[in-house]
C-alpha cells in the first residue's frame, strides 16, 4: 500500500499539465457551442415575426425510379434570416433522399459562400416509420449582408409506385428559423413558422419501359432513361400506357371505387404532435345489409397547417355506392365514433341516429369531421376493450408515477412524449361525456 502512495506522489508534473490542458480545451469547446446557440438559436421573448416556408411545386406527378427536385422557399418579410434548421419528413418505402453538391442545392439568387456553416443530415427511421432530412444553414454576417428570402432545393428519387398520395412535409415542431429584428434591443430571435404551404403531394405511378415515343401512347414521350413520361399538361390516371396520357385533369390519389377524403379532429390535440405526425385509425363504412367494409389500419397524416387535424384519402374498393351510409371511426387511443353526415357539427354533443346517413359516389367523397373530436381514453393496456373506464384511468395514473417507455406509449394521450397531468385532465374530460351507442 505504501509503495502505491509513493508512486502517486511522484507522478511527473507534465502529466498534470496535460490533464489541465485537456480540461481547458473542453471548456473552450463548450463555450463555443453556448455562444453559437445564443447567437443563432435562442428565442427572444419578443419574437412575434413570422417566417413563411413554401414548397414549390406542391404537387408532383412521378413514375417509379424517377428523380425529382423539391424547392423550398423561405420569406421573413422585411426581416432578415441568419440561420435555419429545417427537418423534412418522407416515407422511405416510396421515396429516398439523393445527396447533392452545394452548388446544386442553393438557388442562383444566393451569393456564393453565403452560408458560413452548412450541414445536411439524413436520419434513417425517424419517428413513426418516417425518414428525415435535416438542413442546417448558418450565415454569420452583418445584418446588412443578410437576406430576407432564401431558396434551396433537395433531390429525391421515387422507389416504387403507390396507390395513395405520398408526401414530403416540413416537420414544423422540429424546425427553426432564426433572424434579426432590425432593432438594437433584439439582435437575434427565432421566428414563428408559417408551415401551411410546407408540404408537397406525390402522385406516383408505375413506370413503363420504352425505346420509342410511340410505345408511350398519345401525349407521352420516351425519356433518356427509357421510361414513359407524360407531356406537360397531360396525366396518365389509369396507369394504362396503351391509351397514353389520356387526362388533362390532375389525377385523384387513387383510382376506382369509393374514396373518402377525411379530415379528423382528436381531443386534446391542437397542433402537430411531436411524436405523431402520422397515426393509424380503424374505419368502417357501413351501408345496408352486407354493403359494408372494415379497414383495420388506415394511416392518416397531420395537416400541414399545424392545426392538430389529421387527413388522408381512403379507398373502400368493396363498397357499392347504393343507399345511405354511416362511418365508424376509432383512433389509436380513442373511443369509436359514428358519423351520419359529411360535415357534422355540434362538437362532442353530436349524435348519429339510426335513421340518418349520407350518400357516396364512385370517386372522391369529402368528409370534414373536424368539428366533432374523437374522445380519447381507450388506452392499450395492453389491449383495448372499446370502452373508457376505471382500468384506463388506473393505467394512466400508474404511468404518471412509473414513467416507463412502454406505459408512456400506451397512455400519452396528446402525443407530447410524456404522461402527466395534462393527459389526466384529458381523460377526465372525456369521462364526463358518454357515447351511448357508438361501439
Amino acid at each position: 500500500m505504501m509503495e502505491n502512495i509513493e508512486t502517486d506522489i511522484k507522478k511527473p508534473e507534465s502529466k498534470i499539465y496535460m490533464k489541465i490542458g485537456r480540461l481547458v480545451i473542453i471548456l473552450v469547446a463548450i463555450s463555443g457551442m453556448v455562444w453559437l446557440v445564443n447567437r443563432f438559436v435562442i428565442r427572444s421573448k419578443a419574437a412575434l415575426d413570422v417566417a413563411t416556408v413554401v414548397f414549390s411545386p406542391r404537387t408532383h406527378y412521378l413514375t417509379a425510379g424517377e428523380q425529382f427536385s423539391q424547392a423550398i422557399r423561405l420569406s421573413a418579410g422585411e426581416k432578415k434570416i441568419s440561420a435555419i434548421d429545417l427537418v423534412i419528413n418522407y416515407n422511405p418505402e416510396f421515396v429516398e433522399y439523393v445527396p447533392q453538391a452545394e452548388t446544386q442545392m442553393l438557388n442562383s439568387s444566393i451569393p456564393a459562400q453565403y452560408f458560413t456553416n452548412r450541414i445536411i443530415e439524413k436520419a434513417e427511421s425517424a419517428e413513426n416509420g418516417l425518414n428525415r432530412v435535416r438542413v442546417v444553414l448558418v450565415a454569420s454576417k452583418a445584418e446588412t449582408d443578410l437576406l430576407s428570402n432564401l431558396v434551396f432545393s433537395l433531390n429525391f428519387k421515387v422507389i416504387k409506385a403507390s396507390t395513395t398520395v405520398r408526401s414530403l412535409i416540413l416537420n414544423e415542431p422540429q424546425s427553426l428559423i432564426v433572424g434579426t429584428t432590425g432593432t438594437l434591443e433584439e439582435s437575434n430571435h427565432q421566428f414563428d413558422i408559417d408551415s401551411s404551404q410546407a408540404a408537397a403531394n406525390l402522385y406516383i405511378s408505375e413506370a413503363k419501359s420504352c425505346t420509342t415515343d410511340i410505345q408511350c401512347g398519345a401525349n407521352g414521350n420516351c425519356t433518356s432513361d427509357a421510361i414513359c413520361k407524360c407531356q406537360t399538361g397531360f396525366y396518365n390516371c389509369d396507369n394504362n400506357w396503351d391509351n397514353g396520357c389520356e387526362s388533362t385533369q390532375a389525377c385523384s390519389s387513387v383510382s376506382g371505387g369509393v374514396k373518402l377524403q377525411l379530415l379528423l379532429k382528436l381531443q386534446g390535440i391542437n397542433n402537430t404532435p411531436v411524436t405523431a405526425p402520422k397515426l393509424k385509425f380503424k374505419l368502417t363504412l357501413a351501408g345496408s345489409g352486407d354493403n359494408r367494409q372494415l379497414i383495420e389500419e388506415v394511416e392518416l397524416t397531420a395537416s400541414s397547417a399545424n392545426n392538430g387535424l389529421y387527413e388522408g384519402t381512403v379507398l373502400f374498393d368493396k363498397i357499392k355506392p347504393e343507399g345511405s351510409f354511416k362511418l365508424l371511426v376509432k383512433g389509436p387511443k380513442h373511443i369509436q365514433k359514428r358519423f351520419c353526415h359529411t360535415q357534422p357539427t355540434g362538437g362532442t354533443a353530436y349524435r348519429c341516429t339510426s335513421q340518418e346517413g349520407f350518400t357516396v359516389i364512385d370517386g372522391v367523397n369529402v368528409l370534414d369531421l373536424s368539428q366533432v373530436p374523437l374522445l380519447t381514453g381507450d388506452v392499450p393496456i395492453p389491449e383495448q376493450d372499446g370502452f373508457l373506464n376505471s382500468k384506463d384511468v388506473a393505467a394512466l395514473k400508474s404511468c404518471i408515477q412509473a414513467r416507463t417507455t412502454t406505459c408512456i406509449n400506451q397512455t400519452d394521450l396528446n402525443y407530447d412524449g410524456a404522461t402527466n397531468g395534462t393527459d389526466f385532465t384529458i381523460i377526465l374530460n372525456s369521462m364526463a361525456i358518454k357515447y351511448d351507442d357508438e361501439n
